[in-house]
């Protein structure tokens, strides 16, 4: 048995050319999915809020492999050795082309992004993470009211719910939707006013994050919803 250890890029479908992280891995379909939820593990790195402006583009960071070398089963240290050597030099080599790589020390070296307090930093990562999570949140009880109400007894499950649940009678209020919206107007806004004080926080065009309206999902079972690439619906305010 061998492993096989790769060193991989990950880039925007639209600039497949334009690698924004370089990694290492033993299985490139694992770690792309690992890459591809980050945000809902609150990853607030540069890269996983990357990830994030992505699924409200309606798209997905795509991996591609730079360099492959295979090893015994017998040679796992070898193997993560040469791994970390190798990330190394992409990174290094990459980053003489590339300021926009995120996991190179090329990416903070420009003065102005090292002298930006690093409570402005924080407040802009948990900003996101505040808009990242009342999303995704938002967006399951819009799937829980999506799949009730595609029930085949229907009536009878909305009857037993509305006879004893406030809290079904508040995730269908017009207060719990207006409340989200609100919430999300306010944080787009510290958002926007922190991207126009330090443009170099900014690591997608704002918009993308800032446009974003929930469409219902029609899914056709929990794997489908669950086990899938995470995509919003980017139209105009």
């Amino acid at each position: 048995m061998t492993i096989t250890q790769t060193i991989y890029g990950l880039a925007d479908p639209k600039s497949p050319d334009d690698i924004r992280y370089i990694g290492r891995t033993n299985d490139l379909s694992v770690r792309l999915r690992y890459h591809q939820f980050e945000p809902m593990a609150q990853d607030t790195t540069c890269k996983g809020l990357w990830v994030a402006y992505l699924w409200y583009a309606n798209r997905s960071p795509t991996i591609t492999p730079l360099e492959q070398k295979e090893f015994l089963d017998s040679e796992k240290l070898e193997a993560t050795e040469w791994a970390k050597q190798a990330e190394r030099e992409w990174i290094n080599r990459c980053a003489e082309t590339n300021d926009l790589l995120l996991n190179s020390e090329a990416f903070w070296r420009p003065q102005e992004r090292k002298m930006i307090p690093g409570s402005i930093r924080k407040a802009w990562t948990e900003t996101h993470a505040s808009i990242i999570f009342g999303d995704w949140l938002a967006r399951d009880v819009e799937t829980t009211l999506h799949m009730v109400e595609k029930t085949t007894d229907f009536a009878g499950v909305q009857k037993q719910l509305k006879s004893g649940c406030q809290l079904w009678d508040c995730l269908r209020s017009k207060e719990h939707r207006e409340h989200h919206v609100r919430a999300r107007h306010g944080s787009i806004a510290a958002v926007e006013s922190l991207a126009s004080q330090f443009p170099l926080l900014a690591i997608a065009p704002v918009e993308w994050i800032a446009k974003m309206r929930w469409q219902a999902p029609d899914l056709d079972g929990y794997e489908a919803y669950y086990y899938r690439t995470p995509r919003f619906d980017l139209n105009s305010e």
